[in-house]
């Protein structure tokens, strides 16, 4: 069962604030500008007890360490 919305007027506030406002131009890119999204792969690797103790002591996330 839908209810059916009820509508007030808004405070004199709000109103004066949306009627003294201005229309800012479309600042966003047109859609040719825009960076297309690129395709991924996925990738499992296998790493020692070592190599993960090691980027865990120094702080070292798991992107920062495949790019070592």
């Amino acid at each position: 069962m839908k209810k059916k919305t009820k509508y007030i007027d808004v405070p004199a506030l709000i109103s004066s604030s949306i009627k003294s406002s201005t229309v800012l131009e479309d600042f966003l890119p047109p859609p040719n500008k825009l960076v297309l999204k690129e395709d991924n792969s996925k990738m499992t690797i296998v790493l020692s007890k070592k190599s993960i103790s090691f980027s865990k002591d120094f702080g070292i996330s798991e992107e920062e360490f495949l790019n070592l």
